[in-house]
């Protein structure tokens, strides 16, 4: 039901019939108000154009008459006499601030006030059709302001031309519309060129308004009021054109100035409509409140309290409640009590299945006749990156778990025939959710099992159950391959020795065959001589058939694989975990030797190719280690590097592994470097987790770096740290105490949250 409360009708109700009507009222007032004072201002603004036209054109008539009585008398002979004439005009119109007499040529032949005579006049505008012009404001410096210059032209091409001073007539204008007032002046010639204007840098620059659109509106009448908008202000103005000049004078004023203290007015009523109105409302609804809604609003909260479960304040209070609702109340409590009862039974039932539920390690979810998720566990929210197992209430299962859609026949069975069934060791390649990616990482093996739900036959389900049994499946096979590495260690081992026995009697024929052809045995000689020939002869000729070479090249090579063969004992030998003094720049050559000698096929890889840069610390002291125990994590490092650089498309133009040994206070520090394409910040935080890899399922186990920085911090007391970033490479620090003592305390890099790097395949995880 969302039938509104009672108050909020009454309230309606009161706003319709008399604040609404009250408040049109005052806005229609307003209007009314606000339309007067336009017409009013606009009728004042047009009259006082009117005026301040007749006067200016009356200013400049007088002027201008002045000069055509000045031009009759023509040009005299004498600059005295021209001069006086001028003075006689200068003193007779005081709107002159300077007369001048200008030839044909442009000279000035007289002047009063002197001193300019004999100057190029600057400021001679061309004559129009009655001899008469008048200049744009310019700046005059014998005056020290703006000014118009009056010409009329006289006999022989003589003019007479008159000075006025624009700040006489702007403050005979200031006195109608003084500057700072709300109403504001302006005057231009019919170009739109100013003459007068309250900001005289505007008239300096000789700013052009003729494109306001009250000129525009203007057209070819004499006179216009009317509003325009010019610069994002709205402005009611009156234009009056002079006729005789062609000039336009112009008052505009801004429409705010106007309407805003009308509108302040309005709002002071609406403010004042406003109080009383709450006043009044406030009254009455106290008074209602008291007498209706309290009761009502206090029976109505009880019954929302009920249906949210909470029957603890099941009475309905209120002094002025109705007798109707004390028998409301007594029915009520009567039954919020029974209810209350089988909803705490209902609770602890619901809390004790859902515990025994969650405390499960496998996800159980149950489904709906459509495969519907209707439940699921803590566990099954995790697999599915949920956070809440009610989210998934509703959806799809095959939505939320792909790895069940090769698995519909057996659901369907359970759903359908009440069959349960069981699938072990399912593989799950990628995320086993659709939803957000999150959830069992890559090659996850999962036991998938279906039973249906039994004392339902209106509503049919199911219930799966998902049981991640990947590090089991790991587990065995790391035994398996654990055996398998066990019994290849025995047969390198017995091949090593098998492949020593020929090869020392490759290595000693090659050395006896040396010994037998050179000089040094006096028997050689003696055999030589019986044979007819020297030894000279014979070394000779061995050494031109290049013999001698070949067996350089025989011992070489059967020493290299002497020493190889050497490396892979060493490596295959259990350790015993003694640490002992070591020559770690010798192990590194040797791991790099035996790094050399590893080529895999699958994994498209040659160690042979990476350029190895080596930066050893002379004054590195030998390091307790277990020799052995650091070979391996050096090799494991070193195969990291070259598969990552390999690995990469495209791949580095020279792929460098760089190999850095420095004595630092109280330990020895090893640099492995490459110019891989580095490390994400998502993989680096995981990197030396057990079983964590990135590559593909059968080509790593993740167990690479993880044992190897358990050999670095738990058995020597050591640290090994990442520093890393896409496409910039990687870059493993091993630290080793120097100290034998301090090895026996756990350094700081032995929590396995310090260490941030690549797992086994390095920087190709």
């Amino acid at each position: 039901m969302n039938a509104p409360p009672l108050t909020a009708i009454i309230r309606r109700k009161l706003l319709a019939l008399v604040l609404a009507p009250s408040l049109v009222f005052t806005l229609v007032l307003g209007s009314v108000i606000a339309y007067r004072q336009y017409a009013g201002l606009t009728e004042h603004n047009a009259m006082l154009a009117q005026s301040l036209a007749r006067y200016v054109e009356a200013y400049m008539t007088d002027a201008r008459h002045a000069l055509r009585h000045a031009a009759l008398e023509g040009p005299a002979a004498s600059e005295r006499i021209l001069t006086t004439a001028l003075a006689n005009l200068y003193a007779a119109f005081p709107h002159f601030e300077r007369l001048l007499w200008i030839d044909a040529n442009g000279d000035i032949v007289a002047a009063y006030p002197s001193g300019m005579v004999g100057m190029d006049f600057p400021f001679l505008p061309a004559p129009a059709q009655d001899g008469q012009e008048v200049s744009l404001p310019a700046y005059a410096p014998g005056a020290g302001g703006l000014s118009l210059y009056v010409t009329h032209t006289a006999l022989r091409g003589w003019r007479i031309v008159a000075e006025m001073d624009l700040q006489t007539l702007r403050e005979h204008l200031d006195e109608f519309a003084p500057p700072g007032a709300t109403t504001q002046l302006l005057l231009a010639d019919g170009h739109g060129n100013l003459i007068v204007h309250p900001d005289e840098t505007l008239v300096r620059q000789q700013a052009n308004v003729g494109g306001w659109p009250l000129f525009a509106d203007l057209g070819s009448r004499e006179r216009l009021t009317a509003t325009f908008r010019q610069d994002g202000v709205t402005y009611a103005g009156a234009v009056v054109v002079l006729p005789e000049m062609g000039w336009r004078l112009v008052l505009y004023t801004p429409l705010h100035e106007i309407l805003v203290p009308v509108w302040r007015t309005v709002a002071a009523l609406i403010l004042f409509l406003l109080a009383f109105f709450s006043i009044i409302a406030a009254s009455f609804r106290y008074e209602l409140h008291r007498r209706v809604v309290a009761p009502l609003a206090d029976f109505a909260a009880t019954l929302q309290q009920a249906a949210r479960g909470d029957y603890r304040n099941a009475a309905v209070s209120g002094a002025d409640s109705f007798a109707e609702l004390g028998v409301m109340e007594h029915e009520f409590t009567a039954m919020a009590a029974t209810i209350a009862g089988r909803e705490r039974d209902l609770r602890h039932s619901r809390a004790h299945l859902k515990s025994i539920i969650d405390s499960l390690n496998s996800a159980v979810l149950a489904v709906d006749a459509q495969a519907r998720i209707s439940l699921m566990n803590e566990g099954a929210a995790r697999m599915c990156g949920l956070d809440d197992p009610e989210q998934a209430r509703g959806r799809d299962v095959y939505e939320l778990f792909p790895i069940l859609r090769g698995a519909r026949r057996n659901l369907s069975a359970a759903l359908a025939m009440g069959r349960a069934s069981t699938l072990e060791r399912q593989p799950c390649v990628g995320p086993a959710n659709g939803a957000n990616g999150a959830g069992v990482k890559r090659s996850a093996f999962l036991d998938l099992s279906f039973a249906p739900l039994t004392g339902d036959e209106a509503s049919p389900g199911a219930v799966v159950r998902i049981a991640d049994v990947t590090t089991r499946a790991q587990l065995e096979e790391i035994m398996i391959q654990t055996e398998k590495m066990m019994s290849v260690g025995g047969l390198a081992a017995g091949m090593a020795h098998e492949i020593n026995n020929p090869l020392g009697g490759i290595l000693q024929s090659a050395q006896n065959i040396r010994r037998r052809t050179g000089p040094e045995l006096p028997a050689n000689h003696r055999t030589a001589t019986a044979l007819g020939t020297d030894m000279d002869t014979i070394q000779a000729y061995l050494e031109r058939r290049g013999v001698l070479r070949m067996l350089d090249g025989i011992s070489d090579s059967g020493q290299r694989a002497a020493a190889i063969v050497a490396n892979m004992l060493n490596f295959s030998r259990r350790s015993t975990s003694n640490h002992a003094p070591t020559d770690l720049h010798a192990l590194i050559e040797r791991t790099l030797a035996l790094a050399a000698s590893d080529y895999d096929l699958k994994k498209r890889y040659d160690f042979r190719k990476v350029n190895v840069e080596r930066t050893f610390d002379p004054g590195l002291p030998p390091v307790p280690c277990t020799p052995t125990e650091i070979e391996q994590v050096l090799l494991n490092l070193f195969k990291n590097a070259a598969q990552a650089m390999s690995a990469m498309d495209p791949p580095p133009d020279t792929p460098t592994l760089t190999v850095t040994t420095r004595k630092g206070p109280g330990y020895a520090e090893i640099r492995v470097r490459d110019n891989g394409p580095g490390i994400g910040p998502e993989n680096r935080k995981r990197i030396f987790e057990p079983f964590f890899t990135t590559k593909a399922p059968g080509e790593g186990t993740g167990l690479g770096l993880s044992v190897s920085y358990f050999i670095v911090t738990s058995n020597h007391k050591g640290t090994i740290i990442l520093d890393s970033e896409p496409g910039h490479g990687a870059e493993f620090i091993i630290r080793l105490p120097l100290d034998d003592a301090a090895a026996q305390t756990p350094g700081p890099g032995s929590d396995p949250d310090r260490g941030q790097g690549r797992n086994e395949g390095g920087q190709g995880i």
